[in-house]
């Protein structure tokens, strides 16, 4: 995690997304337990044991030095908690698309099929100049998306619209330990 590879830009997007940094400087991500092999993944990568809470499993890092040194790389305001503050995107500039893969499988919603075909994220309004930023990395790859406030201005949503432009998405998947069960729809339409 302390170089911006493809990889590590991904789980950073997952982290971003359903993630949470605590006052204390805890880093933590909690997933279904249905996902717990997916977070094998991530925790063994980190060295860290995945632990249970009800239909929950996640860990957590309570080493204040490593999420001080995680927050600086992300140039996070240390005012900062949770994930409610984006990190500078300019630092993921030549990995922008692993980075959104990492958001919609954190906080994205997918619908493939039955006549729906909807890609969405929707994160805290402080996210709304980043969410336009991505459309424009989307729109760049031939993807239409669009942004806006939603639940009153409390939050922001990308939405990309179209069998097609969701078909354009898997490309970037390539090389990432994306969430299977959110991309199979799409995956096996091909």
């Amino acid at each position: 995690f302390d170089t911006l590879a493809r990889e590590s830009v991904y789980w950073w997007g997952l982290i971003l997304a359903d993630g949470h940094i605590s006052k204390q400087n805890e880093v933590s991500i909690y997933l279904h337990k249905d996902d717990e092999d997916y977070l094998k993944v991530l925790t063994n990568k980190l060295n860290v044991k995945i632990r249970y809470s009800k239909e929950m499993c996640y860990f957590t890092i309570g080493d204040k030095d490593f999420s001080e040194r995680w927050k600086k790389q992300l140039k996070m305001n240390d005012e900062c908690t949770k994930t409610y503050c984006p990190p500078c995107l300019d630092i993921f500039k030549n990995n922008m698309m692993p980075l959104f893969i990492g958001l919609i499988d954190g906080d994205g919603h997918i619908r493939f099929g039955n006549g729906y075909y909807n890609c969405s994220i929707e994160l805290y309004n402080t996210w709304f100049s980043s969410l336009e930023i991505f459309q424009k990395v989307l729109s760049f790859y031939g993807i239409k998306a669009s942004v806006k406030y939603t639940k009153k201005g409390k939050y922001c949503r990308l939405n990309i619209v179209g069998k097609e432009n969701l078909i354009k998405l898997l490309p970037h998947l390539q090389g990432l330990p994306y969430l299977q069960r959110k991309w199979n729809k799409i995956l096996q339409s091909q």
